[in-house]
């Protein structure tokens, strides 16, 4: 697949440095070391943060300074995190997988911090009346993970362009990963608050509102084929097994999955 990098963006070289309250910092260390090698980041953000650029329905219930850590997923994970928990389980076993892994490795996150009250809320957790419970987007964007764009941000001339007439969702990007990323969901550390938490602004990376309009329209329009992905220069991508995986149809990835717990389990040298 040929690339279709945007003009006039901006690709940071290094990214800013935060420091954290003595008790975040330790906490931020804590999770760093438990998850960056499974292929997952983590950033931390206040819950008024997210509340303030959220309709009243989709606020979380928490008191505005209550610290939260996000989690997305980098490009690593599916070979890090993905495959060793396929390789535990039968396929017979696996309904959602991806879904099922995420459950695993945030039941595993959370015990590790058995003496304090957690809250997980996943990326595709809904209500009884099918409102999520996290805008995960938003999340990702207040907590300097990656960058949000809307249709709504731009001009009123952009958004008359020769487009389908439909609303268009948002997408976010990654300074490092482009769209070769996912936002997973967040923890809630209910008894941690921190009014003072240094706010990490989300690295824009198409300064340019046509470059802008271009994404989106490719992410809402031709997200199959996956150019919205790499509208910037990346560092890494997803790997062919997890394009494959990713490309082929939920109901079909029974044989992917079997492709891959035989080719993974002959290079452990697995039974």
């Amino acid at each position: 697949m040929g690339l279709d990098v945007l003009e006039n963006v901006h690709v940071p070289k290094t990214f800013p440095s935060t420091e954290y309250s003595a008790e975040v910092h330790a906490l931020l260390s804590k999770l760093k070391l438990l998850v960056e090698p499974q292929g997952f980041e983590v950033y931390p953000f206040l819950i008024g943060w997210y509340n303030e650029t959220v309709e009243e329905v989709f606020q979380l219930k928490y008191p505005e300074d209550t610290v939260a850590f996000l989690f997305i997923s980098t490009p690593s994970m599916f070979e890090k995190a993905f495959v060793p928990f396929v390789l535990k389980h039968e396929i017979e076993e696996l309904r959602d997988p991806i879904d099922q892994c995420m459950l695993n490795f945030f039941r595993n996150l959370v015990k590790e911090f058995a003496e304090q009250q957690v809250d997980m809320i996943h990326d595709f957790e809904l209500h009884p009346n099918k409102r999520p419970k996290i805008l995960a987007q938003t999340a990702a964007h207040v907590s300097g993970a990656a960058f949000l764009y809307r249709m709504q941000n731009l001009s009123l001339e952009l958004r008359a362009s020769p487009t389908p007439k439909q609303r268009m969702m948002g997408l976010c990007l990654h300074p490092k990963y482009g769209g070769w990323f996912a936002i997973r969901g967040c923890i809630v550390l209910k008894d941690l608050h921190c009014p003072d938490l240094p706010r990490l602004d989300p690295i824009d990376i198409l300064t340019a509102p046509v470059d802008q309009m271009k994404a989106l329209e490719l992410f809402n329009f031709h997200w199959r084929d996956s150019r919205f992905r790499d509208v910037v220069s990346v560092e890494e991508r997803y790997s062919k097994d997890q394009q494959l995986y990713f490309n082929t149809p939920p109901g079909q990835r029974k044989h992917i999955l079997a492709d891959i717990r035989k080719k993974y389990s002959a290079q452990l040298g697995s039974p």
